[in-house]
């Protein structure tokens, strides 16, 4: 997917690749350290079920109908306040994704799955407790 993260002094962000950029009609997602609420893990089939719509930009959504393909852009979720911004590779239901809970952000959440990111929870949850 070419999708990078980069971990500043006090931003997460997220460059996309070109075909999720063509996808999304975005190049980068930036988030500020303090906006980040928590990171956790959670397994993609008790996630994608509940994908409604996606926002903008092209590609599948009905995460019920169409489990387990890449998921890149603004999704809307079921039973939840605000959009969330995927990035997720193809996979299957029992892969793990990384969750960001977002306050003060254009999104509520961040949901994250690449093949590069082992350890990318740890990572993420040690920096974040590095706010100072």
């Amino acid at each position: 997917m070419g999708t990078r993260i980069e971990l500043g002094d006090d931003e997460l962000v997220i460059r996309l690749g070109p075909v999720a950029s063509l996808l999304t009609f975005r190049r980068t997602v930036r988030v500020p350290r303090r906006s980040i609420a928590d990171v956790r893990a959670e397994r993609r089939g008790d996630l994608e079920p509940h994908i409604e719509h996606r926002i903008s930009g092209i590609g599948p959504h009905y995460g019920w109908r169409l489990p387990n393909r890449r998921r890149v852009g603004p999704m809307l979720r079921r039973g939840a306040i605000g959009a969330e911004f995927w990035v997720v590779d193809e996979g299957s239901a029992d892969q793990e994704l990384i969750v960001c809970e977002l306050e003060g952000h254009r999104y509520a959440r961040l949901v994250i799955g690449l093949e590069s990111g082992e350890g990318l929870e740890k990572m993420l949850s040690d920096w974040i407790s590095r706010r100072g």
